[in-house]
């Protein structure tokens, strides 16, 4: 199989409003081809432009799943680049891409934003009641690795993930 062993770098939902409601029922799988454009960026495919793509020794990365209606508006065309268009916006704002121009390249973080913030839940409840009434801020991406800034009543913190997907706090100072 040519798509063996990629890394699932997500979900993407598409919904349209039907007449029964929100409907989910197809999932499209969207490949991440390294060195299309040129040696280092990342380019999203289709299955079919991947074949193309691996037979001119171009690398595949990763892939990232639309999940969508069966039955979009518009054509097969239209819809893929729609796929395309809101996969590269999530790999975006998810901190795994970063874009160049018009040339999207892959940020190094092993993890993206969601990945991080879900971590931060999971080493609170692993805490509790310890850190339950920290207040954390908005993540940021900060030399290729999340951190978020957090305080309670006496300390000010800095949480980042340490690459095996446990969070390190370390005291920054008093309030």
């Amino acid at each position: 199989m040519l798509t063996k062993n990629l890394k699932n770098y997500g979900e993407v939902r598409i919904t349209q409003q039907t007449a029964t409601g929100q409907d989910d029922s197809a999932r499209t799988t969207l490949y991440l081809a390294k060195g299309d454009l040129t040696r280092d960026s990342i380019s999203i495919v289709s299955y079919n432009e991947m074949r193309d793509l691996r037979i001119g020794g171009v690398e595949m990365v990763g892939t990232v799943t639309v999940i969508h209606p069966a039955v979009m508006a518009g054509s097969w065309g239209e819809a893929e680049g729609l796929f395309k268009r809101r996969a590269a916006e999530y790999l975006a704002d998810d901190g795994i891409l970063y874009e160049e121009g018009p040339v999207y390249f892959l940020s190094g973080v092993p993890y993206g934003k969601g990945t991080f913030e879900e971590m931060i839940r999971d080493w609170q409840a692993d805490h509790t009641p310890e850190y339950d009434s920290l207040e954390i801020d908005e993540p940021e991406l900060q030399d290729g690795k999340w951190t978020a800034a957090a305080r309670d009543d006496k300390a000010e913190y800095q949480l980042s993930g340490d690459g095996d997907g446990n969070i390190v706090i370390n005291y920054v100072g008093l309030r």
